[in-house]
């Protein structure tokens, strides 16, 4: 036997033991268990709140409360309505004003009612310093399925009143880490 022959007779013989090999025990139906898990944050709502939002040309404390609106149509969106898992926000605030704040987001469904409703404190500052403070909402399980009906967040903050002159300004910046489980 020539040495071509000796090499074309390996050959096929290779090509047959991997082909054999390859087949055998394979689980097809493993595809299905494979979860892409990907997440994306996005910036949501800013609002600068200042001495001009609450009193009037002579000082005098007029208004306490202040509201924002804004609509959450991308959360209609059959891929987030199917596949998102978890919802993280994080409610960042900077307060120069003495006063503190008591603030509300509220997420409101296509009628109006409150689906979801989330409430923290903003502490003022001693010394006219902006005081930096956060908070973080976790939302999954039941709490996300009805979080989903939402289509308006309203973001509102009242002054709590100290008796020291209304003076400062209110930074609110809102993000949301969106999770979700593609199968």
């Amino acid at each position: 036997m020539n040495f071509y022959n000796t090499i074309k007779a390996f050959s096929v013989l290779c090509v047959m033991l991997l082909a054999v090999g390859c087949v055998k025990d394979q689980d097809f139906d493993q595809g299905d268990e494979i979860a892409i898990t990907p997440d994306i944050e996005t910036d949501l709502v800013y609002l600068q709140l200042t001495q001009d939002n609450f009193v009037n040309s002579v000082g005098e404390a007029e208004v306490s409360f202040v509201s924002q609106t804004t609509n959450l149509n991308f959360l209609r969106e059959g891929f987030i309505q199917n596949d998102l898992s978890r919802i993280d926000f994080t409610f960042a605030t900077k307060n120069s004003f003495k006063q503190s704040f008591n603030t509300i987001v509220t997420f409101l469904d296509e009628a109006g009612q409150v689906v979801y409703e989330i409430t923290f404190f903003v502490p003022g500052s001693s010394t006219g310093e902006a005081v930096n403070s956060s908070y973080v909402e976790v939302i999954q399980g039941d709490d996300l399925q009805n979080f989903k009906k939402a289509v308006d967040l309203q973001v509102s903050s009242s002054i709590i009143l100290s008796g020291d002159p209304i003076m400062g300004e209110l930074d609110f910046q809102s993000k949301a880490r969106l999770y979700f489980e593609f199968n």
